[in-house]
């Protein structure tokens, strides 16, 4: 597939798990609604693609760190 490819899949569809090589699978967001966490914070994820080793797909969800007081 190619990069614009993935970014549209991403983004029509929410959410995806993609391969991203040799039997390893990630999950690429187009936004936080598609995070499980509460408070998530979005990292943007890349992948190699038929015409990009490093597209840019979406995001991954990240939870923030949150302050206790222990």
């Amino acid at each position: 597939m190619t990069c614009s490819q993935a970014q549209a899949l991403v983004k029509s569809s929410g959410a995806v798990v993609l391969t991203t090589g040799n039997g390893l699978y990630s999950r690429f967001v187009a936004s936080a609604a598609y995070c499980v966490d509460l408070n998530p914070a979005l990292k943007p994820e890349f992948a190699p693609t038929r015409d990009n080793a490093q597209c840019f797909v979406g995001y991954g969800c990240r939870g923030r760190p949150t302050r206790g007081n222990d």
